[in-house]
């Protein structure tokens, strides 16, 4: 009985942290900090790769399309070689949609662990 909320309680948190990274990743594209983002998103991978059989598939798959949307829309500027987004608008919208499904995920993930509590 004690098992599945803990499972729930598990499950609920990596979500958590996968969103916290999203934000921080879209935070650092808007304030034009991209080379930062990339080391966030890579420790967001490096986090995927110990969870990717737990979380949801979509989430997952959605996750490896942002890393294409970025690496395509990698540039970097010839005077300064800073690094910028080709096509930043696509990229923060990926974000967005993102962190929406997440947010859509972990209530849900929060409602069923009250029920499974309460019960």
């Amino acid at each position: 009985k004690n098992i599945l909320p803990k499972k729930k309680a598990h499950l609920l948190d990596n979500y958590i942290k996968i969103k916290n990274f999203i934000v921080d990743i879209r935070d650092l594209i808007i304030r034009d900090k991209v080379c930062d983002a990339q080391v966030k998103f890579g420790n967001l991978l490096a986090l995927l790769c110990d969870i990717k059989y737990e979380i949801d598939e979509k989430i997952y798959y959605s996750i490896k399309d942002l890393t294409e949307n970025i690496l395509n829309n990698s540039g970097k500027t010839f005077f300064l070689k800073q690094t910028y987004l080709k096509d930043f608008r696509s990229v923060v919208k990926h974000l967005d949609e993102l962190e929406q499904e997440l947010r859509s995920k972990q209530d849900e993930l929060q409602s069923l662990l009250q029920n499974l509590i309460a019960n």
